[in-house]
């Protein structure tokens, strides 16, 4: 919703419709419009007496003004004004900031753009609806720009973190902003979290079909590319060919066999699948671990999806020392969570569970 602050950015008690005339007056080179043009756009040209529900507001407005002694909006008889140096607004300002600054555009933008643009406020006319939508594409576009600058590798590699966080932000308002995933995949693969990446691309390209009918282009589609073959560099080296894996024999000398279970297919969403990337992305980054031998994520994705006895079964099959089994849930106040546990199958007991 829209605010009005003070200097020590405390929020102060405004008419909604009098911040809109603000911001929309604002915006206007001359800082004014007459009456009926500012009756028209807040209430449309076929709205049953526009003048005198202007009349009311700007009554509310004057009273309200002289409560807090401030001036939001200049009434004359004629005209209402936004007088300068006076009232600033946060998505003005950030068209006036250098495209040269990226951070600066990032930083505003993530302070000012945490709803919808006017959210909360009802609007009356088609002028009004075109001006708030004009206004909010020109404020995201100009922030994806500045995240595009920000995630450049070597230019701000201090920023590459905020640069994530703001692409969060810009996918919750442009659900399908390929400048954001491709931030994301980009931070994603460069930390070496392959299976995120991929999760990541999967969900753009499962968005842009599902709802718009399209594909990704090329670029995004060459990332997907080199997610797999940075991915094939890190797995450890197996040899080919060779015997079949025999039914590994438990010993006090043998090293552990552990195997990581991803959430059960049944648990599908965005959240199944980002957890159970999640899962593959430490089982491949344990493989490099001395101290325990790894089932594979795509046999631990097998065995996830069998019954209890046939589970047990494998277990045996496959000398499985230690079984880390996922579930998804939720925290006391409904966010989603991970829960974990660590067990011994030899002993069939919990030996760890974390959240």
């Amino acid at each position: 919703n829209p605010r009005l602050l003070d200097e020590n950015s405390d929020v102060i008690s405004f008419p909604g419709k009098g911040l809109l005339a603000a911001g929309y007056i604002a915006s206007r080179p001359t800082r004014s419009v007459t009456r009926t043009e500012l009756a028209a756009f807040l209430w449309g040209e076929d709205a049953s007496n526009p003048l005198v529900a202007l009349r009311q507001l700007l009554a509310r407005v004057k009273v309200r003004q002289q409560e807090i002694g401030k001036t939001v909006l200049e009434i004359s008889e004629t005209e209402v004004a936004v007088p300068r140096d006076a009232v600033d607004c946060d998505f003005l300002l950030l068209n006036t900031l250098s495209t040269n600054h990226p951070l600066k555009i990032v930083e505003l933008s993530l302070a000012s753009i945490t709803g919808g643009f006017f959210a909360g406020i009802g609007i009356s006319s088609d002028r009004a609806e075109l001006w708030l939508a004009a206004q909010q594409e020109q404020a995201l576009s100009r922030f994806a720009a500045a995240i595009e600058a920000l995630s450049v590798p070597g230019d701000h590699q201090g920023h590459l973190s905020l640069a994530r966080q703001a692409a969060y932000r810009l996918l919750e308002f442009d659900p399908y902003n390929e400048i954001a995933y491709r931030t994301l995949i980009d931070a994603l693969t460069t930390e070496g979290n392959f299976a995120l990446a991929n999760a990541m691309f999967e969900r753009y390209r499962t968005r842009l079909q599902k709802d718009l009918d399209a594909a990704p282009d090329g670029g995004m589609l060459e990332r997907r590319d080199q997610i797999a073959r940075q991915a094939l560099k890190r797995l450890p080296a197996v040899p080919i060919g060779g015997a079949p894996l025999q039914p590994a024999v438990r010993s006090k000398t043998a090293l552990p066999r552990l195997m990581l279970m991803p959430p059960s297919q049944g648990e599908a969403g965005e959240i199944g699948i980002l957890a159970g990337s999640l899962v593959e992305d430490v089982t491949i980054n344990l493989c490099r671990a001395k101290s325990t031998l790894l089932v594979a994520p795509h046999t631990a994705r097998r065995i996830a999806a069998m019954n209890d006895v046939a589970r047990h079964d494998a277990f045996g099959s496959y000398g499985v020392s230690y079984v880390l089994e996922t579930q998804l849930g939720s925290t006391a106040t409904g966010a989603d969570a991970l829960f974990v546990s660590l067990v011994d199958i030899a002993e069939d007991r919990v030996v760890w569970a974390d959240r």
